[in-house]
């Protein structure tokens, strides 16, 4: 396992046991996190340390794990995936193939790459390296590091991404496999890197804010205390107050209590709803996540184009 794999808690798949600990109430991504955790761990079985395992052993957490995942909701996509893994894993123990398994360990982690979960897909891809040791097919092992590499630049661990995909082209250069060795070069062109660093793209976003607030604070600070206790300076700031912190109230309310959003969710979605790199920042750094800006982005293109439609409507309606 690799120490992007090792998960929460010191644990061997324990990033799937973070949706428990995420989980503010019962619901469905707990269950599915905990059944995830067990299947993993079942596949953790066709590793070469436990070639010597008794079938009846396996035959138990075989039994368990998949009555676990049988438990789950029929229509969950998530659970129907860990469900044909499970199978997989019981083919590839009984004929000792551990091909079998290896389709259902893609689709999971190519499942789980589309949900923005990437941890969870980084631990199902290393897990296949995993099982699989040294009688990973080459086309196999190719296909294994170019996806870890693209998870892994997802996840903004460049040198780690860089490495993997270096493994792959070089992999791929060995048995000519020219499509796969154009693919593990991908930003990069020679000594030429096409990314920025983790670091320098954080400590170029602080940069952009700092120099954002400078220039609002330059602006409107010159004149600020001697207007905003005047009565039309008050009577704006008592307007100003209720029209930002009303509408992040009564949407906050409404996304955990009806629409169950978590906090990061929530975070980028009112950030982007008030057009707020700061709060963008700060959600960030609290969440330690790319799920605030994923929100945000999503909710951002829309709210720019009300603002400009309902300002000219308000000056059409109010101005006649």
């Amino acid at each position: 396992m690799t120490g992007f794999a090792t998960g929460y808690a010191g644990l061997p798949h324990g990033v799937f046991l973070k949706r428990l600990a995420d989980g503010s109430e019962p619901g469905l991504e707990p269950r599915l996190g905990r059944a995830a955790f067990l299947v993993l761990r079942l596949v953790d079985l066709l590793a070469p340390e436990h070639a010597g395992l008794h079938p009846d052993a396996f035959r138990y957490q075989h039994i368990a794990t998949e009555r676990c995942c049988r438990d789950l909701p029929p229509g969950s996509t998530e659970a129907k995936h860990l469900l044909g893994l499970v199978q997989d894993t019981d083919k590839a123990f009984r004929q000792n193939d551990l091909t079998l398994v290896l389709p259902a360990l893609f689709a999971y982690a190519h499942f789980l790459e589309d949900e923005l979960l990437l941890e969870e897909a980084l631990d199902v891809l290393d897990e296949a390296l995993y099982v699989s040791g040294d009688k990973l097919r080459a086309e196999d092992g190719i296909a294994l590091r170019l996806r870890r590499a693209r998870v892994l630049r997802k996840l903004n661990a460049f040198d780690a991404a860089e490495r993997a995909y270096v493994e792959g082209g070089t992999m791929a250069a060995a048995i000519g496999d020219t499509h796969s060795d154009l693919l593990s070069r991908i930003g990069r062109i020679g000594p030429m890197v096409w990314y920025m660093p983790a670091n320098a793209n954080l400590a170029f976003r602080e940069l952009g804010i700092v120099l954002f607030l400078a220039c609002v604070g330059i602006k409107a600070g010159e004149h600020f205390f001697e207007k905003v206790f005047t009565h039309e300076g008050l009577l704006w700031l008592t307007g100003g107050f209720a029209i930002t912190v009303l509408p992040l109230l009564i949407v906050g309310i409404v996304a955990r209590a009806l629409m169950k959003l978590n906090f990061t969710a929530i975070s980028g979605l009112l950030a982007g709803s008030m057009t707020d790199p700061p709060a963008l920042a700060f959600a960030n750094a609290v969440c330690k996540s790319d799920a605030p800006s994923v929100a945000y982005a999503t909710v951002y293109p829309l709210t720019m184009l009300l603002r400009i439609v309902s300002v000219q409507m308000l000056v059409l309606v109010l101005c006649r």
